[in-house]
């Protein structure tokens, strides 16, 4: 199978050292340095190709590979130990050595098909090699909340979904519905060069502590935030879009989170280029 072009969006000098560490490393698996943003405008998405996130250029890849049937490979948060940060982590890999988790989905932006079987899942130990994950029980007493997580606005922008907030709170009408926004949530715009950034302004759309509202809620409603996740680890209900990793989820908790597992790669896996065999024969 071909091995892919890793794709950088369109940051300049002050930031790419930063930026581009991560591609940098993934790509020298493969014998390859990062296309700059320069070279995908001068020659267009390649045959196999590795994204990063949807910002800044990301975007416009994105849809063109999508567009043309080009093989891509998207990069993004995970869905277990997410995010950057290793301080406190909800459900942070085991053991003492601390790694970084990117899910990696092939030809789409999150994962909605299985690609492994109920019985070649149950024997891996992908899920108990590197996350301690207790399952808490169904919550028997129900809250009154209905929690609802919006798309971020660069989701609303690519996904066009701007008006779901609203229908969700038409749906829920007469019922005790609360909304909170990502805490950083920075406004949207479509640059002069044609592709989606943000405003990068200060925000905070927390609203206080979220615990106090999880312990009131009976649902959690999002259209494709990775908090379903830990909700559904909770006990919670969960109503999700289709466009999100919920789309496949069958109310077997433990085999859907052994699956998310085999959807994300460890900065090991990913530095060593064994992301790549393990995304096209587990997807």
């Amino acid at each position: 199978m071909p091995t892919p072009e890793f794709l950088l969006p369109d940051i300049d000098a002050s930031k790419r050292k930063a930026v581009t560490t991560a591609f940098t490393n993934m790509a020298k698996a493969f014998g390859k340095e990062p296309w700059p943003y320069e070279k995908y405008k001068r020659d267009g998405v390649p045959d196999h190709s590795v994204i990063w996130g949807i910002l800044r250029g990301s975007d416009l890849m994105y849809r063109e590979a999508e567009a043309k049937g080009k093989t891509f490979y998207y990069v993004d948060h995970a869905y277990i130990d997410s995010g950057h940060d290793r301080i406190n982590k909800r459900n942070k890999s085991v053991g003492k050595e601390q790694v970084t988790w990117y899910r990696i989905i092939k030809n789409d932006h999150q994962i909605k098909k299985w690609g492994m079987g109920a019985y070649e899942l149950n024997k891996t130990d992908r899920l108990e090699k590197y996350f301690d994950i207790q399952l808490q029980p169904y919550r028997q007493q129900k809250g009154e909340v209905i929690l609802i997580l919006p798309p971020t606005n660069a989701i609303k922008t690519f996904f066009n979904c701007h008006d779901w907030t609203d229908k969700m709170l038409e749906r829920f009408k007469g019922q005790n519905c609360i909304v909170r926004e990502k805490p950083y949530n920075p406004p949207m715009h479509i640059t002069a060069r044609g592709y989606m950034d943000k405003i990068d302004t200060p925000t905070d759309h927390s609203g206080g502590p979220m615990d106090d509202i999880l312990a009131r809620t009976k649902q959690l409603v999002t259209y494709n935030s990775n908090s379903l996740v830990n909700a559904i680890i909770d006990g919670i209900d969960v109503l999700a879009d289709m466009n999100s990793c919920w789309s496949i989820y069958t109310g077997e908790r433990m085999l859907w989170l052994k699956y998310l597992a085999h959807c994300q790669y460890n900065s090991h896996e990913n530095n060593s280029g064994e992301w790549f065999d393990y995304c096209n024969r587990w997807q």
